[in-house]
């Protein structure tokens, strides 16, 4: 079981991640009033390890992640997987990627280092709110 350490907004390109200590997470969508906030888009809401941002010395955000999560590998997700969020929301990890596929938006040098690192985009199952330090699980495929 994890915690999430911080939750973060992605309002357009090239603009600063806004910082919540709550969110409205849309079925279907996303998280309200997200850039990637739309039924087609199978990046809906995007989870990272903080352990990376502790390793690499990173500023909240680096990522553009929506959530910054503890206490969960997420090296060894896989696509299908459920992600639970303090027994209330319900998520489907839709993508896994490593974090080098990154490198038309974030800096090439820091890129690098995390290349083999993993991080995941999920689709909310059904609606409601998160906080920060909301409690998070990621399921085994046959749980």
């Amino acid at each position: 079981m994890g915690k999430i350490r911080s939750i973060n907004l992605n309002k357009g390109t090239n603009m600063p991640m806004m910082n919540r200590s709550k969110i409205r997470v849309l079925a279907n969508n996303g998280f309200e009033g997200d850039r990637y906030s739309d039924p087609k888009n199978d990046r809906q809401i995007m989870i990272v390890e903080g352990s990376l941002y502790d390793k690499h010395k990173l500023k909240q955000g680096s990522l553009r992640e929506n959530l910054l999560i503890d206490g969960i590998d997420l090296n060894n997700c896989k696509k299908g997987q459920k992600i639970v969020i303090n027994n209330n929301i319900n998520m489907e990890i839709t993508l896994v990627k490593d974090a080098c596929a990154s490198r038309k938006y974030n800096d090439p040098d820091l890129i690098k280092k995390l290349s083999g690192n993993m991080y995941v985009f999920a689709t909310p199952i059904n609606s409601g709110m998160i906080f920060q330090n909301d409690e998070i699980i990621i399921l085994n495929n046959n749980e």
